[in-house]
């Protein structure tokens, strides 16, 4: 009972890992302290109240409790007339939105490629052990050098995950992680669960992939 618990907490820290959820809160994000003056984000609002959501890249001025105030070096074309507009020196803009007028803010991944790999390796590793046990178990144990077949289901098994955990950590590298997201809003995010199949006549592993 306690081999197959902890195989099933270490097949489910991939998807956990690789996608993160995001804050609800302006407060919440703001007392994280993710965001930074002058750090360039994506962000998806709706700055005339008009329903009409647009994404800009933008550089982070202030965010408070309520609010979040960034810089813009041009004003694209619709209503502006709810955010308050502060013209710069260097000709661009300052533009405080409401947090009921945001339903995302993003920004470049910070995390490494290899934690995606050092997770994987993990979750493998586990599936491996419980696939060695159950192949001994098949066999009748009494021929079975339980030692090196579990060792080397584990480094198999671990293997592939590792590979896995890499490929699929730098496929969304790429893509911009939300750190804050509006209440109801929702989107699609990677995970994955390598688990072992162990019968009379297969013998293998079964990868799935969530998104």
């Amino acid at each position: 009972m306690r081999g197959t618990a902890l195989f099933l907490v270490m097949l489910l820290v991939p998807a956990g890992a690789i996608a993160q959820e995001a804050t609800r809160s302006f407060a919440a994000l703001n007392r994280q302290g993710v965001l930074v003056e002058g750090e360039e984000i994506l962000i998806t609002c709706d700055l005339g109240g008009t329903g009409d959501y647009r994404e800009m890249e933008v550089e982070v001025v202030v965010l408070t409790d309520s609010s979040i105030t960034v810089e813009v070096d041009y004003l694209p074309s619709g209503r502006w007339d709810d955010g308050r507009l502060i013209r710069t020196a260097s000709g661009g803009y300052h533009v405080e939105i409401p947090e009921n007028q945001v339903r995302r803010i993003a920004r470049e991944r910070g995390d490494p490629s290899w934690t995606g790999a050092l997770i994987g390796a993990g979750a493998g590793a586990g599936a491996g052990v419980l696939t060695g046990a159950a192949f001994c178990e098949g066999e009748g144990g009494s021929n079975c050098d339980s030692g090196k077949v579990h060792g080397g289901f584990a480094l198999t098994f671990g293997l592939v995950g590792a590979g896995v955990g890499w490929a699929i950590d730098s496929a969304i590298k790429d893509s911009p992680e939300s750190v804050y997201l509006a209440p109801g809003s929702t989107e699609s995010s990677f995970a994955f669960m390598l688990s072992p199949i162990v019968s009379k006549k297969q013998k293998g592993a079964l990868f799935t992939v969530t998104w």
